[in-house]
């Protein structure tokens, strides 16, 4: 068995969302009606084109690669951590982080005789669902079964937290960045190699990331610790060791392994259109560059091709460019199996 696994072929693998799936490559998913329900088109969603087309499987072709899809519809930024965990990466694997948007996340039923619901993901729509019984806009999402096993009392006050006190930018900035930094030490204990970039992101949270401050050489000095009149309580020789381990730096430290991690794709704004008020040098998402680069505008709101949510052949053959130009930039991986 372990000769077998010296000589499999490494692999690139996808994480992430439906954007990392490959939904809507070969074309726009429709809604079609079946006895009253709205349902969206499989054949669409699961085209053997969007496969060929994926961003993750051109990468895996230049580098003579097997491709692998863990990712999913709908996933969330926790979700992706918890794939990292369950997948089985090997040595040499390359892992192509897609980062999605930081309102989602998983909700796990509490209840062992309620079979309704496993586990799903919900976002901040969902959740003012259950809250306020409201319809929402498209009649596929009413069907989810978050939405449609709503009754018990504990998933309202769940959802009451989630909207009141983990959907706020800030809070959603601090999980996202425990998540990254979770995910990437996962991979590379492995001895996977993780490629991080953030495909697109809810804009009053990437503008919350963006404003997050950290300190450098000062983040954990001495002066933090003696001048909080705990003196007695905090001998001098104990002070590195309870000064890294948090107290109140965590967000910080987190934003500074974010903003050094070598294995990070960065994207800049330029030539944006002076109604945004947006400086050149922007960071950005894969997303917003993208736009402004093909299309002039990096708020767009509706997908190039019509699509309903995502890129078609070009976005996809874009990434797949800037993905392999990083690698080649900043990794020595061989291009043919040793």
């Amino acid at each position: 068995m372990s000769a077998n696994k010296g000589n499999m072929k490494k692999r690139i693998i996808n994480f992430g969302c439906s954007h990392a799936a490959g939904v809507e490559i070969a074309g726009r998913i429709e809604q079609k009606k079946l006895g009253g329900d709205t349902h969206l088109q499989e054949h669409m969603i699961k085209h053997p084109d969007n496969i060929e087309l994926n961003f993750g499987n051109l990468v895996a072709k230049h580098f003579n690669r097997d491709f692998r899809i863990t990712a999913r519809p709908g996933n969330s930024n926790r979700h992706i951590y918890h794939d990292a965990i369950s997948t089985d990466i090997q040595p040499g694997d390359i892992c192509l982080l897609s980062w999605t948007y930081f309102g989602r996340d998983i909700w796990f039923n509490p209840s062992d005789d309620d079979e309704s619901i496993n586990h799903c993901h919900f976002d901040r729509i969902h959740t003012m669902v259950v809250l306020t019984g409201k319809q929402l806009p498209l009649e596929s999402m009413a069907e989810h079964p978050f939405i449609k096993n709503n009754k018990k009392s504990i998933i309202k006050s769940v959802s009451k937290a989630y909207s009141e006190y983990f959907h706020l930018p800030k809070i959603n900035v601090l999980r996202y960045l425990e998540w990254y930094y979770a995910t990437n030490m996962t991979i590379k204990q492995r001895g996977g190699i993780p490629i991080n970039f953030h495909f697109d992101a809810e804009l009053e949270d990437w503008n919350e990331l963006n404003k997050t401050a950290y300190t450098n050489d000062n983040l954990y000095s001495e002066d933090c610790w003696l001048n909080n009149d705990n003196d007695s309580y905090w001998p001098r020789e104990e002070i590195s060791y309870y000064g890294t381990t948090g107290h109140g730096h965590e967000l910080a430290a987190l934003r500074k392994y974010y903003d050094e991690d070598q294995s990070r794709l960065k994207w800049e704004l330029y030539n944006v259109p002076l109604d945004y008020k947006v400086l050149d040098g922007s960071h950005c998402t894969y997303r917003q560059w993208y736009l402004n680069e093909y299309h002039g505008d990096p708020y767009l709101r509706d997908w190039p091709d019509n699509r309903r949510g995502h890129f078609g052949p070009h976005g996809h053959k874009i990434l797949s460019e800037q993905i392999i130009k990083f690698i080649d930039s900043n990794f020595d991986i061989p291009t043919t199996l040793r």
